[in-house]
C-alpha cells in the first residue's frame, strides 16, 4: 500500500481573481478551475485531495463576514470536488469580495486531523495577491500575519506550496510575499517580505494583527513571525496563467511530486508480513512495465520499520533516486511489485 498523500487545493477567492482580459476570458478563477479538475481527476486515486476557497465581505458593522466552502479531503475525490468548485464569482458582482488569508489558515488543521491517516499533508495555496484583514489596510499587517500562520501549520506537519497567479505581484508594498509563503510552508528560513517595512512599528493599531498575536501568544513588540536577512530556496510556482497548458502542466507536475514513493506491506488474511532480504534478487519491480533495479540510491530498497528499533521488520518497499524521480512523473501510473511466495514472510 502507497503512502497516500493528503494535498488541500486552498483558493483565494478574492475579487480581483475573476477579473478578465483579452487572453483571461474567466479571469485566474476560471484558469485555474480548468486546468485543476482535470488533473485532480487523474491523480485522484493517488493523492487524498480536498477543497478550500477563502474570501469575505466586509459588513455594514465593520467585521468581515467569512466565505469559506469545503470539501474534506478523500480518496477518489474529484466529483465532491468538481460539484463544490464554483464556475462563477462567489457573490454579485456588486459586492467586494476580500482577503483574509489569517483566519482562513487557522481552519486547515482540523481538515488536516479529520483526512485518512495515510500519508503526509500539503497545502497547495493558489492566490493572486496580497492577503487583508477584509479592510484594504496596511499590506504588510495582513503578510506578516500571514506567513506566520503559513509557518504554524509547518509545524504541524503540513508543507505548503505556493503557486502565484499574477506576474505583478512584486510591484507591491511586500514584493517578497510569495517567498516568504513558500518558506515559511517549508519550515525554512524567512527574508521579511515587506523589506524595509516592519510589521510591529505599523501595524499597533491593526486590530486583525493584534489578534493575530494574541492567538500565537506573540509580543505586538516584534513581527508575527521570524526574519531573517536571507530566506531559503523554496520553490514559488508561478505558471503563465494565460497559457492553459502551461497551467495544466505546472499542476499535473506539482501534484505527481507528492506522490508517494514508499510502500507498505499490508496483511494477508489478517496476518502481517515481511521480505525476506537475503533473497531480494528474486523480486521484480517495474514501473510502466520497466524493470528497476534493486538499488539504495537509484531503484528501490528495502526499509526495517520502524527504522531504528532493533525489533525493526523489513516491511516497507521504497522508491530512490531517479526512479523516485521517475515515479513521480505526471504521466506514470502504473507500478508493480513481483515477488515470489518463498520471499514474503509471516509476521
Amino acid at each position: 500500500m502507497p503512502k497516500i498523500p493528503n494535498v488541500l487545493v486552498f483558493v483565494d477567492g478574492s475579487g480581483s481573481m475573476f477579473d478578465v482580459a483579452a487572453d483571461l476570458p474567466s479571469g485566474r478563477w476560471g484558469a485555474l478551475r480548468t486546468a485543476l479538475l482535470p488533473v485532480i481527476m487523474g491523480l485522484q486515486d493517488q493523492v487524498n485531495f480536498g477543497l478550500a476557497i477563502f474570501s469575505g465581505v466586509m459588513g455594514s458593522n465593520n467585521t468581515c463576514d467569512f466565505i469559506f466552502p469545503t470539501v474534506p479531503m478523500r480518496p477518489s475525490n474529484y466529483s465532491a470536488i468538481m460539484a463544490a468548485y464554483p464556475a462563477g464569482r462567489l457573490r454579485d458582482p456588486s459586492i467586494a469580495l476580500e482577503t483574509p488569508l489569517s483566519p482562513a489558515l487557522t481552519m486547515l488543521p482540523p481538515m488536516f486531523a479529520a483526512a485518512p491517516k495515510t500519508g503526509p499533508s500539503y497545502v497547495l495555496f493558489a492566490t493572486d495577491g496580497e492577503p487583508d484583514f477584509c479592510n484594504n489596510g496596511n499590506v504588510v499587517c495582513p503578510v506578516d500575519a500571514a506567513v506566520a500562520g503559513i509557518k504554524q501549520l509547518s509545524a504541524q506537519g503540513i508543507t505548503t506550496i505556493v503557486m502565484g497567479l499574477t506576474s505583478n505581484i512584486v510591484s507591491g508594498t511586500c514584493p517578497g510575499v510569495l517567498e516568504g509563503y513558500a518558506n515559511a510552508g517549508a519550515g525554512l528560513a524567512i527574508a521579511n517580505p515587506c523589506g524595509t517595512h516592519v510589521a510591529s512599528g505599523e501595524c499597533q493599531g491593526e486590530q486583525g494583527w493584534k489578534d493575530v498575536a494574541t492567538q500565537l501568544g506573540r509580543p505586538i513588540t516584534a513581527p508575527l513571525a521570524d526574519y531573517v536577512a536571507t530566506g531559503g530556496g523554496a520553490k514559488v510556482y508561478s505558471p503563465n496563467v494565460a497559457d492553459q497548458s502551461s497551467l495544466t502542466n505546472t499542476l499535473a507536475s506539482l501534484f505527481s511530486g507528492v506522490k508517494s514513493c514508499t510502500f507498505d506491506l499490508g496483511n494477508i488474511n489478517g496476518s502481517s508480513i515481511r521480505v525476506d532480504t537475503s533473497q531480494l534478487n528474486k523480486a521484480e519491480v517495474k514501473i510502466e512495465n520497466t524493470v528497476v533495479p534493486l538499488d539504495n540510491a537509484n531503484g528501490w530498497r528495502i526499509n526495517c520499520v520502524p527504522a531504528g528499533d532493533p525489533a525493526c521488520k523489513p516491511s516497507q518497499l521504497e522508491l530512490t533516486g531517479s526512479e523516485c524521480a521517475r515515479w513521480r512523473m505526471p504521466m506514470v501510473k502504473n507500478i508493480a511489485f513481483n515477488f515470489p511466495c518463498e520471499i514474503i514472510v509471516p509476521g
